[in-house]
């Protein structure tokens, strides 16, 4: 068959004939032949999948419950012990008041962007709640051997902003700054960029008492607290996560006994 009979029977244009080519795994002018390979990892990605294998290392070489430590465990720890004892070994479920079902409520409703009963209070207060790239981040470290994990309401990798949303009677600037939860997360950026957060805000959401019903409802009043850590705010802390670390892990170990 003639060379121009079978360009007439294949139906191909001349002109596609390098696409053709390269759509059947041959080299097409014009194109980079080593363009399919997988790009090689950055140092950021190598930094990352190792840390991420030392946490998942450190949460097997240890006796506590959970395998690792939050900032709720150690709360909780360092107010009653046994109570940690009862919750994280004999799986006791803790009361929720109604501050902490409200609190839970109005941490949905931002995660979701409205409120799933519509109330108007909420989604109103909501509005003047600012927003963060990322919500409900997991983010978790080993410092010293401890595996930590948290999950921060609200941040910006870009900027290194921490954002966390309060409920509640009454926050002051005093509380904010000596809030250990905040610290906790603030040495878990350290552990991860390599740097204190460049920003740390909580927002809070006043609360009240309804005289009539009992309950706890938003009073519509909100306000943002600008704070910070040092190294001398995660030196101290760390004391305290060693401490509470000790502790939990002798707890694990007795339950296992």
């Amino acid at each position: 068959m003639a060379k121009d009979d079978t360009k007439v029977v294949s139906g191909l244009n001349p002109a596609m004939q390098p696409k053709r080519m390269a759509m059947s795994g041959h080299y097409a002018p014009g194109k980079n032949p080593n363009s399919h390979k997988p790009r090689p990892w950055t140092a950021e990605a190598k930094e990352k999948l190792s840390r991420s294998q030392e946490w998942l290392a450190a949460t097997k070489n240890n006796t506590s419950p959970r395998g690792y430590l939050s900032y709720s465990q150690m709360q909780l720890y360092l107010k009653d012990p046994q109570l940690f004892y009862q919750c994280y070994i004999e799986g006791l479920q803790q009361f929720r008041t109604d501050r902490l079902i409200l609190g839970k409520r109005m941490a949905t409703a931002l995660e979701n962007g409205f409120d799933e009963q519509r109330d108007p209070m909420i989604e109103m207060v909501m509005t003047f709640m600012p927003s963060y790239p990322l919500r409900e981040y997991e983010m978790n470290g080993v410092f010293e051997g401890i595996p930590l994990k948290g999950k921060l309401d609200g941040f910006d990798k870009e900027g290194l902003r921490i954002g966390e949303y309060k409920t509640g009677v009454k926050w002051t600037q005093g509380m904010v700054d000596c809030h250990g939860q905040l610290t906790f997360y603030a040495l878990l950026v350290k552990l991860n960029y390599g740097v204190l957060p460049n920003e740390i805000k909580l927002h809070w959401a006043r609360t009240q008492k309804n005289p009539e019903t009992g309950g706890i409802e938003l009073t519509g009043e909100t306000k943002t607290f600008l704070t910070k850590r040092t190294m001398s705010d995660l030196i101290l802390f760390s004391k305290k996560i060693k401490e509470v670390w000790k502790g939990v892990c002798e707890v694990g170990a007795f339950a296992k006994i």
